[in-house]
């Protein structure tokens, strides 16, 4: 069954993230110290399908902003921040001005891309103070069935989905661990959700995340 070789090939993508669960206590650290000394943190990916996902999400943390090219005027980057930066390759060809904008304003760089695929050039993981492996492959596809002659089944958005939230888990509960309460959203259908998502909405301005 093709549907079963699907999940299988995510399975085996994903069993290789859990094995680098160091780096995500690494990078949840990053996160909270920045936001201990009044930095933000934001998320990026070129398509804009994650870093929505991560943003304004009921269970997710109200400190999440979302970051692309035209927010750079918006947001007035500092060594304070951090930004989770997604990349189905490990080299960012079109996005170096980008990168660059992020590094010389001194903000710190979580890099999640497939740390095997060949790289060009400059390698992304020269820019980022942690980096987690994704392991998606370069062609997208996972699956082969007859008759294609290109692999089908896309596994990068079900595995970067998967590496956000595991890390946002990993940032409550470095939280938690130093005694600090973050701010995460309640479904708007939850039962008192206004009021809850109001008082909450109150603490994050009050402490910042």
């Amino acid at each position: 069954m093709l549907g079963l070789d699907y999940m299988a090939n995510v399975e085996r993508v994903v069993d290789g993230v859990r094995s680098q669960a160091p780096v995500f206590t690494q990078a949840a650290r990053i996160v909270v110290d920045s936001a201990l000394n009044k930095g933000r943190f934001f998320v990026h990916d070129p398509a804009g399908m994650i870093s929505y996902e991560a943003s304004g999400r009921s269970a997710g943390l109200y400190m999440v902003k979302t970051l692309g090219v035209a927010d750079l005027q918006r947001y007035d980057l500092s060594p304070s921040d951090v930004v989770l930066y997604f990349s189905r390759r490990s080299f960012v060809e079109g996005e170096w001005a980008f990168l660059d904008h992020i590094r010389n304003k001194g903000a710190k760089v979580i890099g999640v891309f497939p740390v095997s695929m060949p790289t060009e050039g400059r390698a992304l993981g020269d820019s980022c103070e942690a980096i987690i492996d994704n392991g998606v492959p370069g062609n997208q596809g996972t699956v082969d069935v007859p008759g294609f002659s290109e692999k089908l089944g896309p596994i990068d958005i079900v595995v970067n989905c998967v590496i956000l939230w595991s890390l946002t888990a990993e940032i409550i509960g470095e939280f938690l661990r130093r005694g600090l309460t973050p701010s995460v959203y309640m479904t708007i259908r939850a039962q008192d959700s206004e009021e809850y998502n109001s008082r909450i909405w109150a603490q994050y301005q009050r402490q910042g995340f």
